[in-house]
């Protein structure tokens, strides 16, 4: 019997490899067309969606084996505080600097786990080590229960003692929304805001707003409506400042960065909220990086992009926490 020639073997496999993926990409294609047009979801589709996103996250972008991971469970403040360290080797102790991180994920899916490649990258970069908060999902927990999560980590990170002026909050999609609007909850609870934030595809108005009202869909591969419809199960609101980051007090917040891919749908409401935090004199730098994806910077192994806006976020971090004295 005639063998296959091991050169056609591996053409014939690489060719099934290129048709299950056109297949899969043409049937999550399809089934975001059909959120689109729903502009909500069910339950059972919300915690099909995580499961399915987080194993992809998980073995798609793995952290780096020398990364230390030390969970986080413990009461504080009448509820719980749950998440990750994460510290390359090499960082600096928990006294600070630190970057407290919060994934994104739309509100229902993503944890610490998910996102150990990009905060332990940075922690690598920075030379800090990043605690990453691992708040409550929805549909089980809609808003505020993220925010108050997110807030009870701030808290919890003073509570140890932590120089407010010495930690970078930032996040990513769902997760930049919740890093922007930390900084007013705080000063609402009486607390300091952190010495700067940084936002990575944020998610500023859940509603989409200013990408709804676009003649052209910014995103031709997320339609808008689909990202509507995960993110309506944490919240709607339009005029909640939690919620609709431009309508509440920006007078508040620190320095900030921003950064999108040039065409994605979270896009248009991070430039306007960009703009409502310059006309009330905040300081803020707003990055854009052609032929990239939402929260591209997940890909800094394999994207000079996101390796130039990792860099980015080093300089911008350094530039406004005071370092201590070597």
């Amino acid at each position: 019997m005639t063998s296959i020639p091991i050169p056609f073997a591996g053409t014939v496999r690489r060719h099934t490899r290129r048709t299950v993926r056109s297949v899969l990409e043409a049937s999550v294609g399809l089934y975001l067309k059909s959120l689109d047009l729903r502009g909500r979801m069910t339950t059972p589709e919300l915690k099909l969606t995580r499961a399915v996103c987080d194993a992809y996250l998980v073995r798609q972008w793995p952290a780096d084996d020398d990364i230390d991971v030390a969970t986080v469970d413990e009461p504080f403040d009448r509820a719980r505080v749950r998440g990750e360290w994460h510290e390359a080797p090499g960082a600096t102790d928990r006294s600070g600097p630190i970057l407290l991180y919060v994934h994104g994920g739309g509100f229902v899916f993503g944890s610490p786990e998910t996102h150990r490649t990009l905060t332990g990258e940075l922690s690598r970069r920075l030379g800090w080590p990043a605690f990453s908060v691992d708040y409550r999902l929805a549909p089980e927990h809609p808003h505020p229960a993220a925010a108050d999560d997110v807030l009870r980590a701030w808290r919890w990170l003073l509570d140890r003692g932590v120089d407010p002026s010495r930690v970078v909050v930032a996040g990513d999609s769902a997760g930049g929304h919740l890093a922007l609007g930390l900084p007013s909850r705080a000063v609402r609870a009486s607390m300091p805001v952190p010495a700067a934030v940084v936002a990575l595809s944020p998610a500023a108005d859940p509603g989409f707003t200013e990408a709804l009202a676009m003649a052209e869909p910014p995103d031709r591969s997320i339609p808008v409506g689909a990202a509507v419809a995960v993110v309506r199960a944490y919240g709607q609101g339009a005029d909640d400042p939690d919620l609709r980051l431009t309508v509440g007090d920006l007078s508040v917040m620190p320095p900030t960065l921003v950064h999108a891919a040039e065409h994605e749908f979270c896009g248009p409401d991070a430039a306007a909220y960009v703009t409502a935090l310059r006309e009330v004199g905040g300081t803020v730098e707003y990055r854009t990086w052609p032929r990239t994806w939402h929260v591209f910077h997940l890909a800094h192994r394999r994207l000079r992009a996101a390796d130039e806006a990792l860099d980015d976020i080093v300089r911008f971090a350094h530039g406004h926490v005071d370092r201590p004295t070597p």
